[in-house]
């Protein structure tokens, strides 16, 4: 999973106001997001981490209207490609 994802948020925003405020909480959801999942790379695997990580793109999703749309679709991608790889893991 590119880490780069995250980064792609902070490019395209409508307002510099909304840039400190929004942006960041989609950008936390997802790097929450990603750290829950790279346990898996020590054969490791926190079903409360990954929850947690779950619940805040959850929360995070209101933001994405001060997002353009690139970003937005980079978020999903992202969040689709997280919640597949949690639940593979999960079973």
């Amino acid at each position: 999973m590119p880490h780069e994802l995250g980064v792609a948020i902070l490019l395209f925003v409508y307002e510099p106001r909304t840039r400190s405020e929004k942006v960041w909480i989609v950008y936390g959801a997802m790097r929450g997001y990603y750290r829950a999942l790279s346990d898996l790379e020590r054969a490791r695997f926190n079903s409360n981490a990954v929850q947690a990580a779950e619940d805040a793109m959850k929360s995070a999703e209101g933001s994405l209207a001060f997002l353009a749309d690139e970003p937005t679709t980079v978020w999903e991608d992202f969040w689709q490609e997280a919640r597949a790889l949690s639940e593979m893991r999960g079973k």
